[in-house]
This record gives structure tokens, C-alpha cells and sequence, in this order.
């Protein structure tokens, strides 16, 4: 990646070799380059390392030393130092060790099966946002770009950047499931595409965070993590004036874009001086079946967690007050109002639109 600065590795620690803590799930024996993230130390194969990085290529260029003692060697072998997180790089070494493979053996002309050696991160199986956002992290500062690809594809599934794939995820439990799912996941998910230049993930994470209650909007949300401690998880004043502001004109586009046509009257049906028309069969029924349910909508409509990509609506009870010409001619201004709610989504939040974010997102 232009501009990218390659990280620094013979600065002092403030760890020396002698307190380093040896991973207990990335220490190949036969290794021979220690890395050294925090206190933890991590002993892999320099090959693999230079043959997927561009950093690590560039960083391996330097020469390393020789002898067998000293600040700059642990268990005999090279030690640099990243400044990163032991757990993010645990996550980034062990799926760059363990990579496995995927590949297809066509069984017919329409049918191909699928063989897969993935074994630590596999997109297809449930992975904790941890492990998730330390690969994409790590894969972004070290360029890995097939980490980072299928790190994106893992967010893609529940954060996704067209609404085709959003009506299919979210209706597909297996999608539903990839990351988990908790209160301020998609705080998380905000923060991350930020960190990592992926600004296609930011409209519908904003959309989700602009769901939730005003209170955890403002003031953060405090989480327990596997081992028992807390943290908070909060997002920078830009995306929270954003999202609060957001909650408005989201409310605005579901009563416009997706229930306008409990607002509008049809058009005639067929008359002697009009044969050809097309239109409502009984006007008055019509009218009087649409306010009743633009009153029933009215509490959901202006609720502090109206979002117009997930709201529901009852065709079926609502065809029994009004016509069948009503019916389908809300159906499909109903389905228009979804695409402009989705390719307005963006604008929501003072985004760029879709094809931009999709654009500087993969660029990189």
C-alpha cells in the first residue's frame, strides 16, 4: 500500500528477552524468527512471513544477526518487535501459519463440490469479532491482501454493501450467527472500518448503531469479555453527531419512502369515459383503510428505533381493507422505497455514496 510506513523493530523494548512470555498455541519449534508483540513472544518461519507480507519481506530485507546471544536474539533466533497487541497478533500469525486451502472438483456440469483445508479462519464458520478485526488489522499494516480480503467477506456477511445481500443475510440464520451478535457490535464494526479504510462498511453499521438506544449512542456501551473483564465500547464525536442526527432523517425516509402510499390516493378505476384506466375499485374503502393503518404506523414511525430496512408490514391484514389494486400498488411503492432508502443510506450519515465507499474500500 502507498504510503504505508514499515513498522520499526530494533527500538528498545521495555520488555526484555528474558521476561518474554512464549505463546502457547503460535510456537513452532522449528521456527526461526521470534516476534515479539507486548510481553508475548511468538516464534514462527520467517519464509512465510516475507512470502505473504510486503512488509515482512522489506523487514527481513535488513540484515539480522548472527550470533546466538544477545537483545536482538530469543531461543536462538531473530527478535523483532511489532507494536501491536498479543492478541491481534496471535489472531494475524496463526491464520498466516494456518491457512489451509479451498479448491472445487467439478462432480457435474452444474454441481461442484467443495474441499476445504481451512482450519483456523474460515470465513464460513462463526469466528468472535476478535479474532475477525485482529486478522483485518493486522493483514491491513502488513499487507496481506488475501487476509485482508477474506477478513472483509467475514464482515460482509452481517454488514454488507448492497441490499440484495443484506434481504439475503438477514434472513439466512447461518449469516446471522458469523460474528455473534451484542450490544455495540456494530459500535465495534464503525471503529474498525474507520481504523482499517473500509468506509463501505460504514453506512449500514451506522444504520445499526442509529437503532439502538439514544443513551448507549452518547454514552458508549460497557461489555464483558471472555475472561471476565469490562470494557467500554464508544465512537468519536463525528459518527455520533452523524448517527444521532441520522435517527431523524431515518424516520423521515420510512413515512416518505416506505409507507407514502398510506398517504396517496390511487387512481380511479375504469370509467365509461375512461375504459382503459386502471386503478382503486371502491375510493371511499380505500381511503378510510389507509388512514387506519398510517395510525397504527404512526407509534412505530416515530419511535426512537425506526429503521426503515427492517420494518415490517402486514399485507395480508392490510388487504382486508382495501382493494386488490391497492394492495399491489402499495407493494411495489413499497419496494421502490426500500431501493431509495438503501442507495440513500449513505447520505443518511454525510457518507459519500455506495460506488465511492466500494471503490476506496478495495482499493487498497
Amino acid at each position: 500500500m502507498a504510503g504505508l510506513e514499515i513498522p520499526a523493530y530494533d527500538m528498545p523494548s521495555l520488555v526484555t528477552p528474558t521476561t518474554l512470555i512464549r505463546s502457547q498455541d503460535v510456537w513452532y519449534d522449528d521456527g526461526n524468527v521470534v516476534i515479539q508483540a507486548e510481553n508475548t513472544a511468538f516464534k514462527v518461519f520467517r519464509g512465510i512471513l516475507a512470502s505473504n507480507s510486503a512488509v515482512f519481506a522489506d523487514m527481513f530485507s535488513v540484515p539480522q544477526p548472527t550470533n546466538v546471544t544477545g537483545p536482538d536474539v530469543y531461543d536462538s533466533c531473530p527478535l523483532i518487535q511489532i507494536y501491536d497487541t498479543p492478541e491481534d497478533a496471535r489472531h494475524f500469525l496463526k491464520a498466516i501459519h494456518d491457512a489451509g486451502s479451498v479448491f472445487f472438483v467439478q462432480k457435474h456440469r452444474s454441481v461442484r463440490l467443495i474441499l476445504s483445508t481451512l482450519r483456523y479462519y474460515d470465513v464460513r464458520t462463526t469466528s468472535k469479532f476478535s479474532v475477525v478485526a485482529g486478522i483485518l488489522r493486522l493483514s491491513t499494516k502488513y499487507q496481506v491482501p488475501y487476509l485482508r480480503k477474506r477478513a472483509i467477506s467475514h464482515l460482509t456477511t452481517m454488514f454488507p454493501s448492497s441490499l440484495q445481500d443484506f434481504q439475503e443475510n438477514r434472513n439466512s440464520s447461518p449469516y446471522a450467527a458469523k460474528l455473534g451478535h451484542y450490544t455495540g457490535l456494530a459500535m465495534e464494526v464503525v471503529n474498525l472500518a474507520k481504523e482499517c479504510r473500509l468506509p463501505m462498511l460504514l453506512p449500514i453499521s451506522m444504520y445499526y448503531c442509529a437503532v439502538m438506544r439514544l443513551e448507549h449512542i452518547l454514552d458508549g456501551v460497557v461489555v464483558t469479555n471472555d475472561d471476565g473483564a469490562s470494557r467500554k465500547i464508544d465512537l468519536d464525536w463525528p459518527e455520533k453527531r452523524a448517527i444521532v442526527l441520522g435517527k431523524r432523517a431515518l424516520n423521515h425516509r420510512a413515512r416518505t419512502n416506505l409507507f407514502g402510499f398510506l398517504l396517496t390516493s390511487a387512481p380511479p378505476a375504469p370509467t365509461p369515459n375512461n375504459p382503459a384506466a386502471s386503478g382503486c375499485t371502491i375510493p371511499q374503502r380505500c381511503e378510510t383503510g389507509k388512514l387506519k393503518w398510517l395510525r397504527q404506523m404512526e407509534p412505530l414511525l416515530s419511535g426512537d428505533k425506526c429503521g426503515p430496512l427492517h420494518m415490517q408490514f402486514d399485507w395480508t391484514r392490510y388487504s382486508a381493507d382495501v382493494c386488490t389494486y391497492c394492495v399491489m400498488d402499495g407493494k411495489n411503492k413499497y419496494r421502490e422505497g426500500l431501493k431509495k432508502s438503501w442507495e440513500e443510506l449513505p447520505s443518511v450519515f454525510e457518507l459519500e455514496p455506495w460506488d465511492i465507499l466500494k471503490t476506496e474500500s478495495l482499493e487498497q
